[in-house]
């Protein structure tokens, strides 16, 4: 990211690169908008940085803020590492051994791959009763839970949930199933059911800073039920400060345009002209705001998941 550093432009020199060259997708709206981030992020990090740290560290040190802030999902490589290949094999040998497919499922999960993983755990869904452990029960359901949504699978998905043995208030997997639940039912059109689990996921949260995570992974799906606004006022109520206040707007701003990248990556569109150019004002719009908020706010605590 150190490349694309530049000098600093005023508002009108923004307002006119905007309109002679707008964004053409989403990837490249994210990209305009880290030029423009760029040298602010590197002002700040100057300002807070320890006397006598080096040029090399003050970059570094703005790459990785920025860095974690936009870094979009990329594309799961293609292929299979040695170690999914080697349980495929085992499970080909073995087709009806539940525990290779959770292994062989788990093992795509972690290459990015969810689709794959769904089309593997489907196959041992109603065989839940062979695990000995509740624990081996509710990580499988989860994951395929979590698969089945990335799939476009929503009904399976609420099928699969409420498969789910709900953990009781206090246990240790209640944020994470509530967290599932949230999604799952934003997905099947029941606000008052997403809003009551992204209650229960952030009960349990002694601060924004736990909260934080949750919000921004549920929020896409919350916005899709017309839940959003609630839920944000919810969190809300977790913020004791103007600058906590600040980092959940910042956040909201970020992962939606994340989410554009990631959606444009998936379906691999070009953008009408009239949309580009909204497209152009609104990231426009966003980068003003955000250099706004970037005065008080550290970006590197706004928790963003890849």
């Amino acid at each position: 990211m150190s490349e694309i550093r530049q000098r600093k432009k005023t508002k009108e020199e923004l307002n006119k690169e905007a309109e002679e060259n707008p964004p053409k997708t989403n990837e490249e709206a994210v990209k305009f908008f880290q030029e423009k981030m760029w040298d602010a992020m590197e002002e700040k990090v100057r300002k807070e940085a320890p006397k006598g740290t080096s040029e090399v560290e003050i970059r570094k040190m703005v790459d990785e803020q920025l860095g974690r802030v936009f870094e979009p999902k990329k594309k799961p490589l293609p292929g299979l590492t040695h170690e999914t290949k080697a349980v495929k094999d085992a499970l080909t040998k073995d087709p009806y051994n539940l525990h290779l497919i959770f292994e062989l499922g788990q093992a795509y999960v972690e290459e990015g791959k969810e689709v794959e993983a769904c089309n593997v755990l489907v196959r041992g869904w109603k065989r839940m009763s062979e695990f000995e452990k509740p624990e081996q029960r509710f990580v499988y359901l989860l994951n395929l839970c979590a698969c089945s949504i990335a799939a476009n699978k929503h009904k399976q998905a609420l099928a699969v949930l409420l498969d789910i043995e709900e953990p009781s208030e206090g246990h240790e997997f209640m944020c994470e199933y509530s967290r599932m639940a949230c999604k799952v039912y934003s997905n099947n059109g029941n606000m008052q059911k997403s809003l009551k689990a992204f209650s229960n996921a952030i009960g349990p949260c002694a601060d924004l800073d736990d909260a934080l995570p949750i919000w921004i992974d549920c929020m896409i799906e919350l916005k899709k039920v017309g839940a959003f606004d609630a839920a944000k006022s919810a969190l809300e109520r977790l913020a004791k400060t103007e600058e906590q206040k600040k980092r959940i707007t910042a956040a909201e701003l970020i992962q939606t345009l994340r989410h554009g990248v990631n959606q444009e990556r998936q379906a691999d569109t070009v953008i009408p002209m009239p949309v580009k150019l909204a497209l152009g004002v609104s990231v426009l719009l966003t980068i003003v705001y955000l250099l706004h908020l970037l005065e008080s706010t550290n970006l590197a605590t706004l928790k963003l998941g890849k």
